[in-house]
C-alpha cells in the first residue's frame, strides 16, 4: 500500500493544472474581445498616456439604467457581433412583451446598431407605436418596408403597410384665435361647433379656415397640417364693415286730381237732324202686318160662316186658327205703327225757343201684349 505521503503530492499537482485550465478558459475570450492587453496604469499624478497609434482604446460602457442598455465593444468580429445583436434583440423581445417600451426601443436599437436588420427595424416601429410617437413610427415603419425581405417577412410587410396608412391619416391639431373673439369658423366650407378662440383637429394636408363675424367683413387662411401634429397657432384679423347710411323711405305722393276738360255745348243750329229711315222702316212692317191681319180676318170670317153652315171640328180648327194669326198680326201692325209713329216724329229736332232753361225732350214707353185670342200694344208719351 502506498503511504499518504505519496498520494498528497500528485493530488496537488493535479489540481495545480486543472484550476490553471480553468482560469485560462475564463480569460481568453475577454482577452479577445478587448484586443491587446492594456498598458500598465502610470502612477496616480502622473499624466495619462494617448493610446498608440492604430490600436484605440475602447471606451467604457456606460451603466445601464431604465430604458437603456449597455453599448458593446467596437472591436469584434462578425460572430461576436451576431451573437451581441442576438442578445440584444432577445432582451428587446422580453421588454416587449412586457410592454416595457421604452426598455425595449433601446435594446432594438443597440441591436441594430451592432447588425443592421429588418427584423430589428420592425421592433423599433412597434416600440414607438406603442409610445404613441406617430411622426417617429411612421419613420421606422418606412425604413422597415425599405429594407424587409417579400419572401420571408410577408405578413410584417402587410401589417406595416396598414398601420402606415393608418397613421398617416391620424389627424393634426391647430388652435384658431380671431379678432373679435366668439367669431364663427367654417373649415373648407364645413361650419364648426363653437366659436373663437378654439381647437380643431384636422386631417393631414391643406385647409381653408373662414372666420367670420356680425358686422365685420370674413377672412379666409389657408394653413397645411402635418400628421399627429400641432400646427402653430392661427390668429385671424378682422375688418370691421362701414356703416351703411340709413336712407329714409321715400313718402308717398297722391295722383293728380284728374280735372274733367270743360264740354262746349255745339252752337245752336250746327246740331244735325236725325234719320228717318228706322221710322219709315217699322211704318212698312206694320203696314204689312195690317194686311197680314186683313187677310186672315177675312179667311176667319169665311170658315166662321162655313161652320155655321156646315158646323165640323175641321172648320172650327180652322177658324180659330186664322182669328188668332189675324190678331197677332193686328196687335204686330199696331205696336210697330205706334213706334214709327214716334220716331218719326221725334226725328224733327225742334230748336230751343230764346228764354227757356231746357230744350223740350219728348220720351216714350212702349208695351206691347199678346193674347191667345187677340193682340194689342200700350203706349206712354211724355213731351
Amino acid at each position: 500500500m502506498h503511504s499518504r505521503s505519496d498520494v498528497r503530492p500528485a493530488s496537488r499537482f493535479i489540481a495545480a493544472v486543472l484550476s490553471g485550465l480553468l482560469c485560462s478558459t475564463t480569460i481568453a475570450p475577454y482577452a479577445v474581445a478587448q484586443g491587446k492587453p492594456p498598458a500598465k496604469a502610470a502612477p496616480a499624478k502622473a499624466p495619462a498616456k494617448a493610446p498608440a497609434k492604430g490600436n484605440p482604446t475602447p471606451p467604457a460602457a456606460p451603466a445601464a439604467g431604465k430604458g437603456t442598455a449597455a453599448k458593446p465593444p467596437a472591436n469584434m468580429t462578425d460572430a461576436q457581433k451576431k451573437a451581441a445583436a442576438r442578445k440584444h434583440y432577445e432582451e428587446g423581445m422580453k421588454k416587449l412583451d412586457a410592454k416595457d417600451y421604452n426598455a425595449a426601443l433601446a435594446e432594438f436599437k443597440l441591436a441594430d446598431e451592432i447588425l443592421p436588420a429588418a427584423a430589428a427595424k420592425h421592433k423599433i416601429a412597434l416600440c414607438y407605436d406603442g409610445l404613441g410617437k406617430v411622426p417617429e413610427s411612421i419613420a421606422a415603419y418606412e425604413a422597415f418596408l425599405a429594407q424587409a425581405n417579400p419572401d420571408k417577412q410577408k405578413d410584417q410587410i402587410t401589417q406595416a403597410n396598414a398601420r402606415l396608412a393608418q397613421l398617416k391619416s391620424t389627424p393634426g391639431t391647430v388652435r384658431v384665435a380671431s379678432d373679435p373673439p366668439d367669431s364663427s369658423v367654417e373649415v373648407d366650407g364645413q361650419a364648426q361647433m363653437g366659436v373663437t378662440p378654439m381647437e380643431l383637429k384636422l386631417a393631414p394636408g391643406k385647409h381653408k379656415v373662414k372666420v367670420q363675424a356680425p358686422g365685420y367683413s370674413p377672412a379666409e387662411q389657408e394653413i397645411e397640417i402635418k400628421t399627429a401634429e400641432k400646427a402653430p397657432d392661427l390668429t385671424i384679423t378682422l375688418t370691421k364693415k362701414a356703416e351703411q347710411p340709413v336712407v329714409p323711405p321715400p313718402v308717398a305722393t297722391p295722383p293728380p286730381t284728374p280735372v274733367a276738360a270743360p264740354t262746349t255745348p255745339p252752337p245752336a243750329g250746327e246740331e244735325k237732324a236725325k234719320s228717318n229711315v228706322p221710322a219709315y222702316v217699322v211704318l212698312g212692317i206694320a203696314g204689312a202686318g195690317a194686311i197680314v191681319g186683313t187677310i186672315f180676318g177675312v179667311k176667319a170670317l169665311g170658315d166662321k160662316n162655313d161652320f155655321n153652315d156646315k158646323p165640323t171640328t175641321g172648320k172650327a180648327d180652322d177658324a180659330e186658327r186664322n182669328a188668332l194669326i189675324a190678331d197677332m198680326a193686328f196687335g204686330v201692325a199696331v205696336t210697330l205703327g205706334v213706334t214709327g209713329t214716334v220716331l218719326l216724329l221725334s226725328g224733327k229736332s225742334s230748336q230751343p225757343q230764346k228764354g227757356s232753361l231746357t230744350p223740350n225732350t219728348k220720351t216714350m214707353q212702349l208695351t206691347p201684349f199678346v193674347s191667345p185670342h187677340s193682340a194689342g200694344a200700350g203706349a206712354v208719351w211724355r213731351f
